[in-house]
């Protein structure tokens, strides 16, 4: 089966779209870049719940404030 071909405005409102949907998730791969690897955050907890700290909550609410979700 033949497919059509988009039009250019077609191309153009999709790209559009999808910068835009990119756009709405940097401060997703901001926090992805400094979130610790999972091993560290379960250690982290570990040792929370050991000391009675809340060394692993801290950082990541420091993360999250300073990417808030748009």
């Amino acid at each position: 089966p033949e497919v059509p071909i988009p039009s250019k405005e077609a191309v153009e409102a999709k790209i559009k779209e999808l910068a835009q949907a990119y756009k709405e998730q940097e401060y997703a791969r901001q926090r992805a870049i400094e979130y610790p690897d999972w091993k560290t955050q379960l250690d982290m907890l570990y040792w929370d719940k050991k000391n009675g700290t809340n060394t692993w909550e801290q950082h990541i609410d420091a993360v999250k404030a300073k990417y808030p979700k748009s």
